[in-house]
């Protein structure tokens, strides 16, 4: 699953101030079964990239449920997708699943 951990703030707002914030910086395995990519949990960003190496497609499944090969956000290889609390919009907290069309997938996941 990775790590996470607490990275501070200088510069929020144009002002100093000491604010700490969740990090999390990972690769996940992802094969031909489910597997959980980040558990349910607040988020003001996420950004999941498919880094197989071997053509490798990767389905996302946003919320709880199992994962279906090429049914929900479907990343091609080197794809990426994200979502930020920016112009006005909330980034999902709920959990993420992933399933590949083959063995040895790879997604690599930062999320704050």
């Amino acid at each position: 699953m990775g790590f996470y951990s607490k990275t501070p703030l200088i510069f929020i707002g144009g002002q100093m101030r000491e604010t700490v914030q969740n990090v999390r910086n990972a690769l996940v395995a992802v094969g031909t079964a489910d597997v959980l990519v980040s558990p349910s949990h607040e988020r003001s960003e996420i950004v999941i990239s498919n880094t197989s190496t071997a053509a490798q497609n990767i389905t996302l499944r946003i919320g709880a449920g199992t994962a279906v090969a090429y049914y929900g956000i479907f990343l091609l290889p080197y794809s990426v997708w994200f979502s930020s609390d920016s112009q006005g919009f909330k980034t999902t907290n709920s959990e993420i699943h992933a399933i590949g069309s083959a063995v040895s997938g790879q997604l690599s996941v930062f999320e704050r």
